[in-house]
């Protein structure tokens, strides 16, 4: 999902793009739909190997990486000049 080079990047993004990805706001973005899928796989993982910690969270806090990990992926492909919308 993210190289490991990115990291510190995602981490201090101050730029969040409400919804991401994730909500449809940009239709036709390429990377919507995979990232979508992979973001979904990140979650499940990151909360199964946390489980412990996650239980304790409120939902909200659990519904804060997804929205991050897809702004931050957007911010990256609008920041590279990648086209938004299917023609």
């Amino acid at each position: 999902m993210l190289e490991q080079n990115e990291v510190q990047s995602f981490f201090g993004e101050d730029v969040i793009v409400p919804g991401g990805v994730e909500l449809g706001v940009y239709p036709g973005v390429v990377l919507a739909a995979p990232a979508s899928t992979a973001i979904e796989r990140v979650v499940r993982a990151c909360v199964a190997r946390h489980a412990d910690r996650a239980r304790r969270l409120p939902g909200a806090a659990v519904v804060v990486l997804p929205e991050r990990l897809g702004s931050y992926l957007l911010l990256k492909r609008l920041r590279a000049g990648g086209r938004v919308g299917s023609g």
